[in-house]
């Protein structure tokens, strides 16, 4: 249909998820004719469903947003920092309620942990928060009330630094639930399009004592809409 928009999908074989990083589109191919063509909302999306198949290969870093662990993109137990802290890719253990995907990332604070231990991504592209600035994430955690920090950074920093915003502390209140959280971060000192990584830090009420009772986190479907 002219001048009208469509919602196209483009659905590609599990099995070739990892082995490539580029995408080319052609318009009305092997035709000459002048045409304007508008485009928008490019994503890219898992099922939701059982169509996943995993990590078949060496996990790699997310390069873009959603990030939905189905495949190998991931956050790299390599960018864990803090004692005790270990997380990796697994299958769903808990398809209930509000998530139904296949696979997930499981994140482990033992006790004993530091208690700002997390998990960190680079993503290649700075985010643009001008519009659009809303994180979500999914959680199912083992405890109740456990608080959750996010942290927006850039990396590598510039010289002189530029700042980053101040954390968002979002507390998961039903243990043993999907939970969506969502946070939102202000107050951008290097503006909307200055970071590209983003830190999560569960179990992190303001601290600094080791972790006192054992936590695993399940994380999935980081979006930012």
């Amino acid at each position: 249909t002219a001048s009208a928009w469509e919602e196209l999908t483009f659905d590609f074989a599990s099995s070739e998820s990892g082995k490539y990083d580029k995408i080319i589109l052609f318009f009305e191919l092997n035709t000459n004719t002048t045409e304007t063509y508008y485009i928008d909302d490019f994503r890219l999306y898992g099922s939701g469903g059982s169509s996943g198949s995993g990590c078949t290969g060496t996990p790699v870093a997310a390069t873009a947003l959603p990030v939905d662990f189905e495949g190998c993109e991931t956050f790299l137990a390599s960018q864990n920092f803090g004692a005790g802290l270990t997380s990796e890719l697994v299958a769903n253990p808990f398809k209930t309620g509000i998530n139904n995907s296949d696979f997930v990332l499981q994140v482990d604070k033992p006790a004993g942990s530091d208690f700002f231990a997390g998990i960190q991504n680079t993503f290649p592209s700075n985010f643009d928060l001008t519009t659009t600035d809303t994180f979500k994430v999914k959680v199912y955690s083992t405890k109740a009330n456990v608080v959750f920090r996010f942290e927006l950074a850039l990396n590598p920093q510039t010289d002189p630094v530029t700042g980053n915003p101040a954390p968002v502390f979002v507390t998961i209140p039903n243990a043993n639930e999907w939970t969506e959280v969502e946070f939102t971060f202000t107050g951008l000192p290097g503006g909307p399009t200055a970071y590209n990584q983003l830190v999560i830090k569960p179990d992190n009420a303001q601290g600094d004592p080791p972790i006192t009772d054992d936590g695993t986190y399940y994380i999935d479907d980081l979006i930012l809409e």
